[in-house]
């Protein structure tokens, strides 16, 4: 490290400090595309003041002179130009612009503009995201830049400057690809890198990521990935990444990513291996785990890709395939939280205006998850369609499917597979009845043929010997079993109507803090809903979703929904409260319970774009409490902070609280929080803490986040985390895992 300072330390002190590039340049739009070089191509001279020489055929142009010619134009205050050989002198402010957005400053430039030659002197150029600057240039052909004194970087300002590349000679190859000898990499006065040759692409995206941290599973750890274009047109990338664990040993990743323009195809793949030194951290783990993880070998394959195959038409396949059911726990933390069991499934979609055809395979891949294969489901679905100008509606749902629903291996459970055919069929006829009233009628018919349903059950009492501190005993044991039947039709019949009517009061016609004006609206409604009793109720099937649970139900919605409106942007509506109250009456309740069962809330609150609520909850009569309730708060103070209030409650599931808060998030300094609260144990699951810098040309950010253990035997779970990068290279956070 040290023999590597000391050549970048000496590549630094050849280099000069050109000024930064023009910021109106930047902003300019681009020129046309340059067809290819032609000795006859009009020359577009323009300037202040022009004087001609005719024997020479020479202009001589002053104040502002622009001359622009076959994809190219230069500017300068001073300017002499030969319209017969196109040799152009040029002094004072001189900036060249080509067609692929690239562009040059400096104070002297001889070039010519037809064979693209020339000697540009000292120079800033820039091109993508990068500037290159140089004490000397010269093109020597429409290919070919040779520089001397050369700094690369991505910042715009003068010395000294937060990021640069310094080498003492360098190339650039049509107009973009880089390549320099003897280059060190600087962090300020600091040098952190050195490479005795160098090649850069200097319009690609090409980045490294580079990610020091530490795990309470996985030690300190320093994630390395180098992110690259595979393509011109930067639609297909491509990212390798070695992950360095000084518990488990060394990983490596291999990501792809693809999108085209308009997002017609868009998907990403990778593939993750280590071979784990250490896959079991205790004997309480191992004790946990060795059954499942049987091997050193861990790894990860996954896809996901969408394509649109016709405008009405799209592809979708997705899924990973897993050596071990703790891998992306134990590896990819962030991901195991958003999804813990992938799924693997591919499909095609017709969205037609009158009818949705799709086709849809899931099986699973990992045979350490439940899951439900169909192989496969074919649905076409038909929203309500009029039936000729009789005024009634029709809509339907019909779907094919062979599933099977498998458990893992040695599990109690045995695996079990039907074929389904199911069709829902309905006919309503909307109405609205004096002036205000809306009414629909409705009736329904559900069938449901299964190849392979359940007998009675049958229940085996066994007698089963036992010894219990030396004493022999006998227990009973009752075995409840399902024998196997044949097929079978269910058929669901359903009668109802759903009635509504809306009622409004204008409270504020003139201005207000919300908007223009301020309405309530209020909307009751009732919906009836009257399925008898299956001829096949759902002990007697095979469970695979909430279609086999299908049953008896006679009920009466009964809700009402509240808006209150303003305008916005003219004539606008915008809804500043919508809440939706209901609860349902059932007029044959399940014994032992009373006839209302829930009560049910919605409610969206948007007074302004400082301020959001969202909440949803049901309430358990029965039960006298809460069934589920949810709230999400989001509060924002401009520029200043952020923060969002999560609620989440279920009985005997969830009972927490998770708050994230950013502070000042747009200025040079930005601190985040983020706390997870267990209300029903009392006690904090989680909580973590970030700090970030950002400066004009780089950023970085330190974060540490912990979960304490409770139980015995357990460990608290540390994790700590480094990142910089580059603004005009903004990277991604990479996922620690542990």
């Amino acid at each position: 490290m040290a023999a590597a300072a000391a050549v970048a330390a000496a590549a630094r002190t050849v280099p000069a400090r050109a000024q930064p590039l023009n910021r109106a340049l930047r902003q300019a739009a681009p020129l046309p595309s340059a067809p290819a070089l032609n000795p006859d191509a009009p020359m577009d001279v323009r300037a202040g003041r022009i004087e001609y020489d005719t024997e020479r055929r020479v202009v001589v142009g002053r104040d502002g002179v622009v001359v622009a010619v076959e994809g190219q134009m230069l500017r300068a205050d001073y300017m002499e130009v030969n319209t017969a050989t196109g040799d152009v002198l040029a002094r004072g402010n001189v900036i060249l612009t080509r067609a692929d957005g690239s562009s040059w400053r400096g104070d002297t430039l001889t070039y010519n503009v037809r064979t693209q030659v020339g000697d540009f002197g000292r120079f800033v150029y820039r091109t993508g995201p990068y500037f290159v600057h140089a004490l000397e240039s010269a093109q020597t052909s429409p290919r070919l830049i040779r520089l001397r004194g050369v700094v690369v970087t991505t910042c715009d300002q003068p010395e000294p400057r937060e990021f640069e590349i310094t080498a003492a000679e360098a190339t650039i190859e049509d107009q973009r690809y880089l390549r320099a000898r003897h280059a060190a990499a600087w962090l300020g006065p600091v040098p952190f890198f050195y490479s005795p040759y160098l090649r850069r692409d200097l319009q690609s995206e090409g980045r490294w990521d580079i990610e020091p941290g530490y795990t309470s599973r996985l030690g300190p750890l320093l994630l390395i990935a180098y992110n690259y274009p595979l393509n011109d047109a930067n639609t297909f990338k491509g990212a390798t990444q070695l992950n360095l664990y000084s518990e488990s040993g060394a990983g490596i990743e291999q990501r792809f990513q693809w999108r085209a323009p308009g997002d017609a195809v868009r998907g990403d793949a990778g593939a993750f291996f280590i071979q784990d030194r250490r896959p079991f951290r205790d004997d309480a783990e191992r004790a946990e785990r060795e059954a499942a993880l049987t091997s050193d070998n861990r790894y990860r394959l996954r896809l996901n890709h969408t394509q649109a195959l016709a405008p009405d038409v799209s592809f979708f396949a997705g899924g990973a395939f897993l050596s071990d059911p703790y891998v992306v726990k134990d590896f990819f933390r962030g991901e195991y939280r958003r999804q813990p069991t992938p799924e693997n499934r591919a499909g095609i979609v017709h969205a037609a205006p009158d009818y949705t055809l799709s086709v849809l395979l899931n099986r699973r891949l990992n045979d350490f998850y439940t899951n439900v294969d169909r192989l496969p489901e074919v649905r076409l679905a038909v929203p309500a369609l009029p039936l000729g100008d009789s005024g009634f509606y029709f809509e339907n749902e019909t779907a094919a499917a062979r599933l099977e629903r498998v458990f893992p291996e040695g599990d109690a459970n045995a695996d079990y597979d039907a074929v389904r055919l199911d069709t829902a069929n309905r006919i309503s006829y909307p109405g609205r009845y004096f002036g205000f009233l809306a009414f629909t009628p409705r009736v329904g018919w559900r069938g449901t043929y299964y190849s392979k349903t359940r007998g009675p059950p049958v229940s085996v009492t066994n007698t089963v010997a036992a010894v219990e501190n030396g004493v022999a005993t006998n227990r009973t044991e009752v075995v409840t079993t399902y024998p196997q039947e044949g097929g079978a039709l269910r058929n669901v019949f359903e009668a109802g109507f759903d009635t509504s009517f809306k009622a409004f009061k204008v409270l504020d016609e003139g201005e207000n803090q919300w908007g223009r004006g301020l309405r309530h609206v209020a909307e009751p409604y009732v919906r009836h809903t009257f399925v008898p009793e299956p001829n096949r109720t759902p002990d007697r099937l095979y469970p695979f979703d909430e279609i086999d649970t299908l049953d008896e139900v006679h009920q009466v919605r009964l809700g009402l929904r509240n808006k209150l409106q303003t305008r916005r942007g003219g004539r606008e509506v915008h809804d500043l409260l919508d809440a939706d109250l209901s609860t349902a009456y059932r007029v044959v309740a399940p014994e032992g319970e009373s006839a209302f069962g829930t009560y049910d809330a919605n409610v969206r609150l948007r007074p302004g774009d400082a301020f959001a609520l969202d909440l949803d909850a049901r309430y358990d009569a029965d039960a006298s409490e809460f069934a589920e309730f949810n709230a999400r708060v989001v509060a924002v103070a401009g520029d200043r902070s952020r923060w969002n209030l999560e609620y989440r409650y279920r009985p005997d599931e969830r009972n927490a609280v998770n708050s994230e808060i950013a502070l000042f998030p747009k200025a040079p300094w930005s601190f985040g929080l983020q706390h997870r609260v267990d209300l029903d144990e009392g006690r904090l699951e989680e909580h973590g803490y970030s700090i970030q810098r950002r400066m004009s040309c780089i950023t970085w950010s330190v974060g540490v986040s912990h979960e304490p253990a409770y139980a015995d035997g357990e460990k608290d779970d540390y994790r700590v985390w480094v990142r910089l990068w580059l603004n005009a290279l903004p990277g991604r956070a990479l996922d620690l895992g542990g």
